[in-house]
């Protein structure tokens, strides 16, 4: 059983800044890399040209020729404005039932 002096200590083994950067800091940043390292992949794909995307030489995590010619495609030469449109129409028209 606890004592009341055990239980008002909270926290404190976070007072001392290496603890804390092993405790706190250090799986917090893994975890947020290893979560929005899609979104930044996605995001990077999306403006790098093909020529960039196949290359085997240079950097594959930096885009240096950014481009918009993949976001053109998307949005004006496939469906995918009407399919977005048809989702988003599903999801307000089936949100209130």
């Amino acid at each position: 059983m606890t004592t009341r002096a055990e239980d008002s200590r909270g926290l404190e083994y976070l007072e001392s800044l290496p603890r804390r950067w092993a405790t706190l800091y250090l799986p917090l940043l893994c975890f947020l890399f290893v979560l929005l390292f899609p979104f930044y992949w996605m995001a990077m794909t999306a403006f790098k040209p093909d020529a960039e995307l196949i290359s085997r030489e240079g950097n594959p995590f930096w885009v240096n020729n950014p481009t918009l010619a993949h976001v053109k495609k998307l949005l004006f030469d496939t469906p995918y404005p009407e399919w977005l449109w048809n989702t988003v129409l599903v999801s307000v028209v089936s949100a209130p039932l």
